[in-house]
């Protein structure tokens, strides 16, 4: 799954999360080696058997992150993406969002996934 849709987000209910989940069909090891978002209101972060990574942002906002995770061949992880809509207190209407997740995948070394909101601005 690379999208999906939260419906409405209301500004005064704060801010939301849900989950990708991400699957290693490789057979040697998935090494995640960084995040990035589109947007300063969205934020996300790994989630293995091994633990979790810190939060990552947009590029350029706070200190850069450096953590490495992976996922065994055959083994499940999540995304966990956060969405923040105080950051655009005025926004009203439909938004998409993107996390860019880069890994050792020979194939497909960056992977991104979208979120989308209607934010309420009440």
């Amino acid at each position: 799954e690379k999208e999906q849709n939260l419906g409405e987000v209301k500004l005064s209910g704060g801010a939301v999360q849900t989950e990708f989940v991400i699957k290693n069909e490789g057979k040697n090891p998935l090494v995640f080696l960084g995040l990035n978002t589109s947007c300063g209101c969205t934020s996300a972060k790994v989630v293995t058997s091994n633990g979790e990574s810190p939060i990552y942002k947009m590029a350029g906002h706070g200190k850069p992150v450096k953590w490495r995770g992976e996922l065994a061949a055959g083994e499940e992880g999540k995304i966990v993406v956060f969405y923040d809509p105080s950051v655009h207190p005025k926004l009203d209407g439909d938004v998409m969002r993107e996390v860019y997740i880069k890994t050792n995948d020979p194939n497909t070394s960056q992977e991104t996934i979208q979120l989308l909101v209607s934010q309420n601005p009440n």
